[in-house]
């Protein structure tokens, strides 16, 4: 038997790189030994340094995955060598493409979810579509339970919202699994499932082709049903839809950040001359998909909700949040929270509430 090894970087290269981690981390992370010491650290990455002559590259990028997340911090991660079509991040950058593609990581035809009764498939590509909604029994030779708390190590997250919205991302990385013992090969995957009539079944799956463009189906396009309404622009960084009959406003920000074409500012103008020229008796702020952004565009949208006597009233203004929610959109909610009277409506967000700082003169306070 050939003995591991990596191939696609020398060792000398992954060696400077574990350093070099080792070294900017406590230079670039205002606090990063919160979580973990710095003792524990230093020897985790003593370890991994010992071990690259016998890892392979994807062994040793899961390796490096783990000092990351001993951090704890959700905003501390490692950028994944993933093809972002189809891959989850919610990382500002991605990174380039090596001049080894074969240092990419590949990701399974699903996409799962985890619920409070369990590991679901919640999409897949074309071919697999019947296997929508069917729950994850097992994966490889591991229970889903015990699964997910073998990718826990690796997930970078602040609270348990967090594992519950990243872990399932890890768990369609074929490297992933073998690294950690939950699968045996990369190269195909098997997962027992209890599919959505109750039959329990072992489908084997092979990693998509990297670098095609590829389309993943959901429940309502299975099932053949209508998307709900906060399904519709999903990729749109922001939207809003008048529901007239209900004097409704309903408002999405996916993501807090200018349009090429439009600023967020200007869209709140929109939402201010809709709430004053129509009967707008309700306003719906969905913040359920939002990953962040630029915390400070966040400030005109603040700052049109306090002025609005129509919607600024208890029962009229309401903010739906999720595991989603994070960053920049964690910091919307807490400006909400603290200078509104909205209603939240949801499942806790994937970050920690951040303390509002209250400063001596506050613009938010001062607006007529």
């Amino acid at each position: 038997m050939v003995q591991a090894q990596p191939d696609v970087l020398s060792v000398a290269q992954w060696q400077q790189d574990i350093r070099a981690l080792a070294e900017q981390m406590p230079k670039m992370h205002r606090s990063p030994y919160n979580k973990v010491s710095q003792q524990e650290f230093d020897s985790a990455v003593a370890v991994l340094h010992a071990q690259v002559p016998k890892l392979r590259d994807h062994e040793i990028v899961v390796g490096l995955t783990r000092l990351v997340a001993m951090i704890g911090d959700g905003h501390t991660r490692l950028t994944l060598p993933q093809d972002m079509a189809v891959a989850y991040s919610r990382a500002h950058s991605s990174t380039p493409p090596p001049a080894d593609s074969s240092l990419f990581l590949n990701h399974l035809p699903v996409k799962l979810a985890l619920f409070d009764d369990g590991l679901f498939i919640q999409e897949t590509t074309p071919e697999l579509m019947d296997l929508i909604g069917a729950e994850v029994l097992q994966i490889g030779s591991t229970a889903a339970n015990e699964a997910l708390e073998k990718v826990r190590p690796v997930v970078h997250y602040d609270n348990e919202m967090g594992f519950k919205q990243l872990a399932p991302t890890f768990l369609v990385v074929p490297e992933f699994l073998a690294t950690l013992g939950i699968a045996d090969d990369v190269q195909e995957i098997v997962l027992k499932v209890k599919t959505r009539d109750g039959k329990t079944a072992a489908v084997a799956l092979s990693p998509i082709p990297q670098f095609k463009q590829v389309y993943f189906v959901g429940a309502n396009e299975a099932l053949g049903i209508a998307a709900p309404m906060s399904q519709w622009n999903r990729k749109e960084k922001f939207w809003l839809h008048m529901l007239e009959k209900e004097k409704t406003l309903y408002v999405q920000l996916n993501e807090s950040n200018d349009k090429d074409d439009e600023s967020l500012a200007a869209f709140v103008a929109k939402i201010e001359r809709i709430v004053t020229g129509f009967p707008v008796e309700k306003l719906i702020l969905d913040l359920r998909y939002n990953p962040g952004g630029n915390n400070h565009l966040n400030r005109s949208l603040v700052l049109a909700l306090v002025r609005s006597e129509q919607i600024n009233r208890f029962g009229r203004l309401y903010t739906l949040i999720g595991r989603e929610t994070f960053s920049a959109a964690q910091m919307l909610a807490n400006d909400l929270e603290y200078y509104t009277n909205t209603l939240f409506v949801g499942e806790p967000r994937a970050r920690h509430p951040a303390p509002t700082v209250i400063p001596e003169k506050c613009s938010y306070r001062t607006v007529n």
